[in-house]
């Protein structure tokens, strides 16, 4: 498949179970795309000398958590 190719696929059902088709459809593609980026993310942190794929990893978890404010 080309760059400009894009995958087709035929899913049905509630919006959950749509997304859980295309999510197992195209679940071999999603994984080397991220592995892609990492290693992208890695070569760059290198490259610059700051971060690490590590604290941006923990970062993004820190996103996840529930805003302090908001749980007031």
């Amino acid at each position: 498949m080309s760059l400009l190719d894009l995958p087709r696929i035929e899913v049905s059902g509630t919006l959950s179970e749509l997304g859980e088709a295309i999510g197992s459809s195209l679940k071999i593609e999603i994984a080397a795309m991220i592995d892609r980026r990492m290693h992208a993310a890695e070569s760059y942190f290198a490259e610059c000398g700051v971060g690490s794929v590590v604290e941006m990893v923990r970062a993004a978890a820190e996103c996840q958590q529930p805003c302090p404010i908001n749980s007031r």
